[in-house]
């Protein structure tokens, strides 16, 4: 029995952790709580979040400029894919699209 409350113990304890996270209710929360998530970052992890975050955007307004989703539409998904998220989670959501996109090149490249 005791083992098995240290374990839960430990995991709600693990759970409370990761740092804060973005807010993707609002534009204007969403602003205020990367204030809050880089506030404490040396300035190259801040950097690196901002380039993250710059990527994550474009991805998606990229949907928008062929006409497949409108320029709202292309906002709110930003907000809903960065929304409860943690800089390591944008981090990694970054790092996919970057390897989805050098796969992609990758195989266009071996196309042509």
């Amino acid at each position: 029995m005791r083992r098995i409350f240290a374990v839960g113990l430990v995991t709600l304890m693990l759970a409370g952790c990761g740092g804060p996270k973005l807010d993707g209710t609002s534009d204007e929360s969403l602003t205020a709580s990367l204030d809050k998530v880089t506030a404490d970052m040396p300035q190259d992890k801040k950097a690196q979040l901002l380039e993250d975050l710059k990527l994550i955007t474009f991805s998606n307004i990229g949907e928008a400029l062929t006409g497949q989703i409108t320029a709202e539409q292309a906002k709110n998904n930003v907000r809903t894919t960065l929304n409860g998220k943690t800089a390591e989670d944008v981090a990694a959501i970054a790092a996919n699209l970057r390897s989805e996109r050098a796969l992609k090149e990758k195989q266009q490249a071996l196309a042509e």
